[in-house]
């Protein structure tokens, strides 16, 4: 019997992406094949470009105030 599943490494462990149907303590062997997925950054950042994300121009130098209002010392 072969199957084919997918699932997702999280460092220590993969964690598949559905239940598989099989007996407790069946032995296996298990090829690793990377799924084509962009890096993490890029991921993100063509998200923002495609949703035309946009901001403040010095919203980069004033992130913490725009997140968690002014800070101590902002008058």
């Amino acid at each position: 019997m072969s199957l084919t599943l997918t699932g997702t490494f999280d460092g220590a462990v993969i964690h598949l992406d559905s239940p598989v149907d099989l007996d407790p303590n069946t032995k296996v062997r298990i090829t690793v094949e990377l799924v084509d997925t962009p890096a993490r950054g890029r991921r993100f950042l063509e998200t923002a470009l495609q949703n035309q994300v946009t901001g403040p121009a010095d919203w980069a130098t004033n992130m913490e105030r725009y997140l968690h209002g002014p800070l101590a010392g902002d008058e």
